[in-house]
C-alpha cells in the first residue's frame, strides 16, 4: 500500500502524560490526590501529543 502511494515509511504515534486523575468523590471534579492543599495549588497539566511521520 505505501508504494502504491509512493510513500517508502510511515509511522503514527500517540503519547501521553498524566491521562487520568483517580478520585473517590465525583462531586471534587478538581481535586489532585498528589497534591497537599487543593487551596494554593494549580490543577495537575494533562498532555496530549498527536503525530505522523512520512518518508518520501
Amino acid at each position: 500500500m505505501l508504494e502504491k502511494a509512493g510513500l517508502k515509511g510511515l509511522r503514527v504515534y500517540v503519547s501521553s502524560y498524566n491521562p487520568f486523575t483517580f478520585r473517590g468523590d465525583k462531586r471534587l471534579k478538581d481535586f489532585d490526590p498528589e497534591s497537599a492543599s487543593q487551596r494554593s495549588t494549580y490543577p495537575a497539566v494533562k498532555s496530549y501529543s498527536f503525530g505522523l511521520n512520512v518518508t518520501l
